[in-house]
């Protein structure tokens, strides 16, 4: 299976459907569907979108950002977990809302301010390899898919490119 060519244009309006999505799926759900867990260590459908609402606000755009801004900016842990405690006091329809605001805001500057070109600008993530061999983190399509199998929970839409050049899954929240 060969990887699929990165299109800017392509994941834009990936990104841009992901509220109307969401919505489908969630928006007439009882509080007891949005509320069910699988699980210790799982979420619930309120605080997926919740956790995807936090990460526009303070994850993939800011860290783009970053990069275009400033030469392999490192870039400092995401906690993930940081909007959980107060999903849980939010209405559904509050969170979907905010969350497609935050999304088209988003998108509106993707689509106006980053260039193909600007893809080959780094940062330094700090979750992936050890802080003593931070690996770049490229906005690119996913190569390395062995990795991706290993990195439960994350969904590889960049790469890394380690010491060595190798390429790496990179975990992000942006979809």
């Amino acid at each position: 299976m060969s990887a699929v060519p990165f299109r800017l244009d392509t994941a834009a309006d990936a990104l841009a459907r992901t509220p109307a999505v969401l919505g489908a799926l969630l928006a007439d759900l009882p509080d007891d569907w949005l509320d069910a867990d699988d699980g210790p260590d799982t979420w619930t459908p309120r605080q997926v979108v919740a956790h995807l609402l936090d990460g526009e606000r303070t994850d993939w755009t800011v860290r783009a950002r970053r990069m275009l801004a400033e030469t392999a900016p490192r870039f400092t842990p995401y906690d993930r977990d940081a909007s959980l405690a107060a999903a849980d006091r939010q209405p559904i329809g509050d969170l979907l809302d905010t969350f497609a605001r935050a999304r088209a805001e988003n998108v509106a500057w993707l689509r106006e301010t980053v260039t193909p070109e600007a893809l080959d600008r780094t940062g330094v993530h700090p979750g992936i390899l050890p802080r003593s061999d931070p690996a770049p983190y490229t906005p690119r399509t996913p190569s390395g898919r062995d990795r991706q199998a290993r990195t439960p929970n994350w969904r590889p839409t960049g790469a890394l490119r380690s010491g060595n050049g190798k390429a790496v899954s990179a975990p992000t929240t942006c979809i």
